[in-house]
């Protein structure tokens, strides 16, 4: 091959008329089969006909025709659990190739060609004919590898035959499927194709029936070498679809996964997957502590194993920074939270604040809190299980941000915060902290720059509009104008380089 590819680079051509039969120019056919990466379907197609009618029992055929399949299959396979019949012209002219060779008989197997056009139809969204090829197949003497290639089609067969899945297809699936988990133990290639089915193909067919508590575990039994203590990034297609979810729909799916009874199904779908009742927990709690119901967080939160919740380790969320640091340093030595810790935390400031609204250290500790768990705070895992350096809401108060829920837009906005640092600057006596009060106010109304078309990219955002709107903002103002005398002015002009310009300029 590699004089092959080096002489002609894939032309065959030139070496067709230096062979000397048919054999040799089938050789020939199959070696660009094996090999070409730029042709298209069709010349592929050609490529595995031209060989076959040349010499039908050349070395390779078969391989060629798998790996013909594979590269259609790299376009369809989204599809596979969900595609209807369409009428594919590159389908039905490998199927009718396959077909031919199966009743000639002259080339590898019956059952290995009538395999191929059983797998072509449901690539091609055609279980029916499907389940005649396979039919067909079981009516020939299969080779080990075809026997499991026919039980491998036979699971997506029996996924697609009736149009939905019931409980007497997920009756007869289960131990075809168990069988498949086995394998994967020892063999690698099974180990991929066991998640194929699980995720590419069943969790496919559940969402397209609205059925989404059982497409989020066929994923998660797909990846079931995770550990069961999971709380990752939510970021994959079941996790967003959860990070999606109101609380109320959370707890269906924690229904799902609590109810008792279960058919053996559901059963072995739940058992030994990443999302346990304990993440479920976890994540609906953090959707609560989202949404500033603290007292809600707390309850949920209190059911989750502490080996979950000490995975989330929160920064003293009661002391506010002059600069925005995700970055953790020797001033977060000291207190840390959990998610628990800091919901309880939250209440208990939201109890005194009730009681006493003039209370300046609990507005200004919630305010903190609040602060902490946004966007731009240290204890932002609070809120959030990934953050990105480049978020398209942060900073600048463009319309994609309106279409935000609100506590989805106070992530980025910080108007919440902003109020409490401003009732505990109304009600402190104390002139040092009124002074960091206003600078923490200040930094709050800072993130919401206006832009002129109210809107704009945030991989090339408008950052002179930023800074210079940082002169516009009345707290910061305030504080130059009546706290110079302060210790912490003093402590922020050194600190802030937005501060110090706004003072100087």
């Amino acid at each position: 091959y590699t004089s092959f590819r080096w002489a002609v680079n894939g032309d065959i051509l030139p070496v067709l008329g230096l062979c000397k039969n048919d054999h040799e120019r089938a050789v020939v056919y199959i070696m660009k089969g094996l090999y070409e990466y730029t042709g298209s379907d069709k010349e592929m197609v050609a490529t595995l006909q031209k060989a076959y009618e040349l010499d039908p029992k050349v070395k390779g055929l078969d391989i060629v025709m798998t790996r013909t399949i594979n590269q259609l299959e790299r376009e369809l396979l989204r599809e596979i659990g969900t595609a209807n019949k369409k009428e594919d012209p590159r389908l039905a002219s490998l199927d009718s190739f396959a077909q031919r060779a199966a009743l000639e008989g002259k080339a590898a197997t019956p059952a290995y060609w009538h395999l191929c056009s059983a797998y072509i139809s449901i690539l091609n969204g055609d279980p029916a004919a499907c389940g005649n090829y396979l039919a067909k197949a079981a009516a020939q003497k299969m080779t080990p590898d075809e026997a499991d290639v026919y039980e491998l089609v036979k699971v997506l067969y029996t996924i697609r035959r009736e149009g939905r899945i019931t409980e007497q297809t997920e009756e007869e699936l289960l131990p075809m499927l168990k069988a498949v988990e086995v394998r994967r133990q020892t063999a690698g290639r099974y180990n991929v194709l066991f998640s194929g089915m699980m995720v590419t193909v069943l969790k496919a067919a559940y969402l397209a029936q609205g059925d989404v508590e059982k497409a989020i575990y066929c994923y998660s039994k797909g990846f079931s070498k995770w550990t069961a203590d999971y709380s990752g990034s939510y970021t994959d297609e079941p996790g967003t679809i959860l990070e999606k979810m109101p609380p109320v729909m959370l707890r269906n799916v924690q229904a799902f996964v609590a109810r008792k009874n279960k058919s053996p199904f559901d059963q072995w779908l739940t058992e030994n997957t990443v999302y346990t009742m304990g993440a479920l927990q976890e994540l609906e709690g953090t959707k609560y502590i989202r949404m500033f119901e603290f007292d809600k967080a707390v309850a949920v939160l209190s059911k989750v194993p502490d080996s979950l919740l000490r995975k989330c380790k929160l920064p003293d969320i009661l002391v506010s920074h002059i600069l925005d640091n995700q970055e953790w340093n020797r001033s977060d030595n000291g207190a840390s939270y959990n998610k628990l810790e800091f919901a309880r935390k939250m209440v208990e400031l939201q109890q005194k604040l009730n009681v006493n609204p003039r209370d300046d250290r609990a507005a200004y500790q919630f305010a903190n809190g609040l602060y902490s768990m946004s966007y731009y705070g240290k204890g932002h895992h609070a809120y959030d299980y990934y953050r990105s350096s480049t978020d398209e809401y942060a900073y600048f108060d463009f319309k994609s941000r309106a279409a935000l829920d609100g506590y989805a837009q106070d992530h980025y906005s910080l108007r919440t915060p902003e109020r409490y640092y401003l009732q505990a600057f109304e009600n402190s006596t104390d002139k040092e902290a009124k002074a960091r009060c206003l600078f923490m106010a200040g930094k709050c109304w800072q993130k919401n720059c206006p832009t002129k078309n109210n809107e704009r990219s945030y991989f090339d955002p408008d950052l002179n509009a930023y800074y210079f709107n940082t002169f516009k903002n009345p707290h910061l103002l305030k504080l130059k104008s009546e706290y110079r005398d302060t210790k912490f002015f003093t402590t922020a002009v050194n600190t802030c380089s937005y501060f110090r310009d706004f003072v100087a300029k």
